[in-house]
């Protein structure tokens, strides 16, 4: 292992050392802060039950008090006190003030809307970040402040197409006219969509909540324009009985009862998901424009190597032709080499013959030459 592996080991370690207590401190801070919290909710709950104000008098200030921003409509001693109010108004008959509760219910669950918003002028363009900025005017001075997040939708149906166009952050508020900026990055088909919606818009405090009769009156047709197949499937299929195979939790007295959809978490993972999705493509993009690079590349020397082959046929064609006239002229010296050596051959039995001739005739002239010597020798002797 090397130097640097063992430094990292060692950041890593401490870096883990760290992460343990926070994580420590962090369960500690949220104990404190449950158990200040159910002291608080108790102690609320003894002075409402002390002042014996009514339900409906405590929930009405509830609403001021939302609208006002000094308290939150989540936390869990508003949603109970919400909860008991809803009881003991149900033994109660119908009347101007329980309907006026009703409506300060709706409108305490569904936040602030602002309707008729017109764009001011088009979106400027997205920088390298994705960050732009949307001015639109409202039809009236309204209490939005910096800082405050907003749903922005087109002021018509679903059915009709009408469509989300994002969240946003207001950036700026001047009289009638806010200024947005994206509070998630929208990707060019989102940003494009909003530069071509023309208005009147609506802006939303809280996204609309999902319900059982959200979809009422709407015919299978106009949901399927809607929303995908699944879930225009289980609309239709809500309150109906339920199936063998449906899920335990969907099913209440034998009949199917579709799951509520919290927009904002659905929302939120889709963004989540779609940034995963781009961050994939860019991976994926990077990674063929590599393979188009080595492919061209290899597309290049495949070429070089196809003009080499190209000029090593010719070169052998030529070596082959070469070749042939060679072997032809071999041949040809070959056969003259051996009509040569055949004559040579003729010559030689020739010059052997001659030789033996000449041989025979020089041992017979010596014979002859040593006959005569001899005779000469004898005759000689004889005188």
């Amino acid at each position: 292992m090397s130097i640097w592996n063992k430094v990292l080991l060692g950041f890593i370690f401490l870096a883990s050392l760290g992460f343990f207590y926070m994580a420590a401190r962090t369960l500690k801070t949220h104990q404190v802060w449950r158990e200040s919290v159910q002291k608080h909710e108790q102690a609320i709950q003894d002075a409402l039950l002390k002042s014996k104000v009514r339900p409906e008098e405590i929930y009405s200030q509830m609403v001021r008090m939302v609208a006002e921003k000094t308290i939150s409509p989540n936390a869990e001693t508003i949603q109970r006190i919400l909860k008991e109010a809803e009881s003991t108004r149900a033994d109660q008959q119908n009347s101007l003030r329980l309907l006026k509760l009703q409506l300060d219910r709706e409108i305490l669950m569904r936040g602030r809307v602002w309707r008729g918003v017109q764009p001011a002028k088009p979106p400027t363009a997205p920088d390298e970040q994705g960050d732009f900025e949307l001015m639109v005017e409202l039809t009236e001075e309204s209490p939005i402040s910096a800082r405050m997040i907003v749903y922005l939708f087109e002021e018509k149906p679903a059915q009709e197409k009408g469509r989300y166009l994002g969240e946003f952050k207001v950036s700026g508020v001047g009289g009638k006219q806010l200024t947005l900026k994206p509070a998630k990055k929208l990707d060019a088909a989102q940003y494009r969509r909003l530069a071509q919606s023309r208005g009147p818009w609506v802006l939303y405090e809280r996204l609309p909540m999902d319900g059982y009769d959200l979809f009422e009156g709407l015919s299978e047709e106009q949901l399927r324009a809607m929303m995908p197949e699944a879930d225009y499937q289980q609309i239709l299929k809500h309150g109906k009985l339920a199936e063998p195979d449906d899920p335990p939790d969907c099913v209440v007295d034998g009949k199917y009862q579709r799951p509520l959809v919290d927009f904002a978490l659905a929302i939120g993972h889709a963004h989540r998901r779609r940034s995963e999705l781009i961050d994939l493509k860019k991976t994926a993009d990077r990674e063929k424009a590599t393979v188009d690079k080595a492919l061209a590349t290899a597309q290049q020397q495949q070429k070089v190597l196809e003009d080499w082959k190209r000029t090593a046929e010719q070169a052998l064609a030529q070596m082959q032709a070469e070749r042939d006239v060679a072997a032809e002229h071999l041949k040809e010296v070959e056969s003259t080499l051996a009509a040569k050596q055949a004559e040579i051959q003729k010559t030689i039995a020739s010059i052997q013959d001659l030789t033996r001739q000449i041989a025979r005739i020089q041992l017979e002239v010596s014979r002859k030459i040593e006959q005569r010597v001899q005779a000469a020798l004898q005759a000689a002797a004889e005188k």
